[in-house]
């Protein structure tokens, strides 16, 4: 899944006073990985990252991190490894949900709760079960020999990233999510 190891990679939650919400500079940064791109996929980038005002970098993370990208809260950029083994736009879409939790919290957490119900009551993925929010625990353990051990509300986040990769490409599962927003 694109956010493993997403925890190995937080930059210190806990520590950070606000995210960066938007700004003019939102793109893909050009560099020597990001020039290795295709051109579809960099204009692409190029589009979310400024209708988002979101730098998106593209960069060597370590092997031993075992990630496909993370996204920074304290400046509000996504970063994606340049070995990732998931496509490009399944990691940006993962990390979009990760800024989206920092720029409208509310909002996010309602969406969340819904995803991880959804989820669980779905069966998709190795998250069949009422016991989502542990399946996600034991992968982010097993994936990472015991180094990550996420808190319910972690992984719960995971959840909800994988959900919007979800609702993005499965149009049935889109169309749920839109009908369950407007009866709330």
């Amino acid at each position: 899944n694109a956010g493993r190891m997403d925890a190995i990679l937080n930059m210190k939650k806990a520590e950070i006073k606000g995210a960066t919400v938007w700004g003019k500079e939102g793109g893909l940064i050009q560099n020597e990985y990001s020039a290795k791109l295709d051109k579809r996929t960099t204009d692409t980038l190029q589009k979310i990252g400024k209708a988002t005002g979101t730098k998106i970098i593209v960069e060597a993370i370590p092997a031993e991190l075992n990630a496909n990208g993370y996204y920074r809260d304290s400046d509000g950029t996504i970063h994606i490894d340049s070995n990732t083994t998931q496509p490009v736009m399944t990691v940006v879409k993962h990390e979009l949900t990760h800024r989206m939790q920092s720029l409208a919290p509310k909002e996010y957490t309602q969406f969340r709760n819904y995803a991880v119900q959804v989820t669980s009551e779905k069966g998709w993925g190795m998250y069949g079960s009422n016991t989502a929010v542990e399946a996600m625990q034991r992968e982010y353990a097993k994936r990472s020999d015991g180094r990550v051990q996420l808190s319910t509300e972690d992984a719960m986040d995971e959840i909800a990233a994988n959900y919007t990769e979800k609702i993005l490409t499965d149009e049935k599962a889109l169309n749920d999510s839109v009908s369950h927003g407007t009866k709330s």
